[in-house]
């Protein structure tokens, strides 16, 4: 079995290759929502993206809930180093640890990108979601995954203005 770090080093690349600004979720909330049909779950997806989930058979169950956001912050930064990276440069992107254990973001040629941006703010909270559904299948809990966090939590007021129950 794959050490569990590099099961969550997995999850995260391929979240990270989801480029995810605030109003721009669709597409990693179509990725989300089939993993987690895909591992049995019972999804449902509201119109701005946001996604509820509970294992099939729980419908009806109070149960834990963990929540994330799937979208990121987009810098206006113009410093090399320190602004977010573009949808081009996140497929080529490769996560790997280091000798000290690390997360670092490296290109395929091998050279570290330190301060730029990909999304780990909160796609990593989303990959320790997905982890959990996927290798803790003895836990029990509810998901909310929710869209335009970054834009003063547009996502989930949302949510629960319009949900009754979840």
């Amino acid at each position: 079995m794959m050490d569990p770090r590099n099961q969550i080093i997995s999850i995260l690349q391929d979240l990270i290759r989801i480029y995810s600004p605030s109003g721009h979720e669709q597409d990693i909330a179509g990725y989300l929502e089939k993993y987690l049909i895909n591992e049995g779950w019972h999804v449902v997806r509201d119109a701005m993206h946001n996604i509820a989930a509970c294992p099939a058979d729980m419908q009806h169950d109070v149960l834990p809930l963990l929540n994330a956001h799937m979208d990121t912050y987009s810098s206006k930064n113009n410093d090399p180093e320190r602004r977010t990276a573009t949808p081009e440069e996140l497929q080529n992107l490769a996560l790997q640890i280091n000798a000290d254990g690390q997360v670092v973001k490296a290109d395929k040629a091998g050279n570290v990108h330190g301060q730029i941006q990909v999304g780990f703010d909160d796609k990593i909270g989303v990959a320790m979601i997905l982890w959990l559904v996927k290798y803790r299948k003895d836990l029990s809990f509810k998901i909310l995954l929710t869209t335009m966090e970054e834009n003063k939590q547009v996502g989930v007021r949302h949510f629960l203005r319009n949900t009754n129950g979840f």
